[in-house]
């Protein structure tokens, strides 16, 4: 996960690319990696919450008005998505 924040974070992107514009790739990738600790592949289960979390990020994005440029996501952005998520889909 840091080696993709790192890749993504190094590129040279304009104000108006979204951070879900790479969610794509960044889920090709985790279905090609491993459990660190068992090293084992990620299974289904796995890569299915991410494809949840990704969908209701892009949600709550959506509901505040938010591009999801890197420069817009923030600590007071992740801990209030934090709580949409618990108070709608938990």
């Amino acid at each position: 996960m840091a080696e993709f924040i790192d890749q993504y974070i190094n590129m040279q992107v304009r104000k108006n690319t979204s951070i879900l514009s790479y969610f794509d790739e960044f889920i090709a990738y985790k279905k090609n990696s491993s459990n660190k600790k068992t090293r084992n592949k990620l299974v289904k289960t796995t890569i299915t919450s991410y494809l949840t979390a990704g969908e209701y990020f892009k949600r709550y994005l959506e509901k505040k008005k938010l591009n999801g440029h890197p420069s817009e996501i923030n600590k007071a952005v992740l801990d209030n998505f934090y709580h949409f998520i618990k108070g709608k889909h938990s």
